[in-house]
């Protein structure tokens, strides 16, 4: 599904028929994270004039009503153009207790899933006890393995609604890794592919860690269990993470950091070996303005290694993961 796609049926959903710009780059960020975030004014501008286009929507052609905080100007409210149609009446429905706020719900669309979902729990009462994962939950619902898109956020449908209640749950990502025969130690967590090939490869040499993985970006944000799960059956000693030495690398691995301490208790340590290495031998990278290493960010680090991190931050620069490259690992263990 193309972003603009996406963004339609953002808009199909919402209940209000004025929709304001702030919202809008909400959603483009969690709906569109293919568009990157220097181009995501520009991309969300040029679907906004094509839906005016069609008719879908309109918004205010001066431009003394956008918005100039960034680049290009945003118009900083949109009226969706809708159809009034006589409304379906939803009063004889009865419904189970975790549906009862269903009576202050306005959305049609939304009462007709609700409806079903109602139906599909009264006839299933007392055999919803095996949790499924919900698109399977959902084509038994709805005869539509998709008919739950865009409605589903971590656990929740419509954002109060637990998937619990249908008897299904949302599966998280699977933690792609490469197991180490005959190693033991830590479970390496690697931020990016290529970096990730190559300490697969030079583990297999130097026996450093039972495991790597590979946390696909800031995706491995979604995968606490997932992690939990590569410890338990890797009988890793610990967990450490490497990443890019940025504000949105070191970012992603102390948000990780808490995630997994709250889901599971696992304490995520940064792998100082490779981050030291990465210091002393990687390439650095400019940036056009400094970035600021964050306390949470800094508490992670630990008190050396944020202290030379903020250092590159402060120089303007910044240093890709990549930086510490097969020849250069297989190098230093030489």
């Amino acid at each position: 599904m193309s972003s603009l796609e996406k963004l339609r049926d953002w808009f199909d959903q919402r209940s209000s028929k004025v929709v304001l710009l702030a919202d809008c780059l909400q959603a483009m960020e969690r709906l569109c994270p293919e568009v990157e975030f220097a181009r995501r004014r520009a991309v969300l501008l040029a679907h906004l004039e094509e839906l005016q286009l069609t008719g879908f929507l309109s918004f205010a052609r001066s431009t003394t009503e956008w918005d100039r905080a960034g680049t290009p100007a945003l118009p900083r409210r949109l009226m969706l153009q809708r159809t009034v149609a006589s409304r379906r009446s939803f009063t004889h429905v009865s419904w189970v207790p975790a549906l009862s706020f269903a009576v202050n719900v306005t959305r049609t669309d939304m009462l007709e899933k609700l409806e079903l979902i109602n139906r599909f729990i009264i006839e299933r009462r007392g055999k919803l006890e095996l949790l499924i994962p919900y698109r399977e939950r959902a084509l038994q619902i709805f005869g539509d393995e998709k008919a739950l898109k865009g409605i589903v956020r971590a656990d929740l449908m419509w954002e109060r609604l637990p998937l619990s209640v249908i008897g299904a749950y949302n599966p998280e990502p699977p933690l792609a890794r490469e197991d180490c025969a005959g190693a033991t130690g830590p479970l390496l967590l690697v931020e990016n592919l290529h970096t990730y090939e190559s300490i697969v490869r030079w583990n297999d040499r130097v026996f450093r860690y039972c495991s790597v993985a590979y946390g696909v970006g800031e995706a491995v944000l979604k995968t606490p269990k997932a992690v939990a799960q590569a410890v338990e059956r890797t009988g890793a000693s610990s967990i450490v993470y490497f990443g890019d030495l940025d504000r949105e690398g070191v970012g992603i691995a102390s948000d990780l950091a808490a995630r997994l301490l709250e889901t599971s208790g696992h304490v995520l340590q940064p792998e100082q070996h490779l981050y030291a290495l990465l210091l002393d031998l990687g390439i650095e990278r400019e940036l056009s303005v400094a970035e600021v290493l964050t306390d949470s960010a800094a508490q992670w680090l630990g008190a050396g290694l944020a202290l030379r991190v903020r250092d590159l931050f402060q120089r303007k620069a910044w240093m890709p993961q990549e930086g510490l490259s097969l020849d250069k690992l297989c190098g230093c263990s030489e």
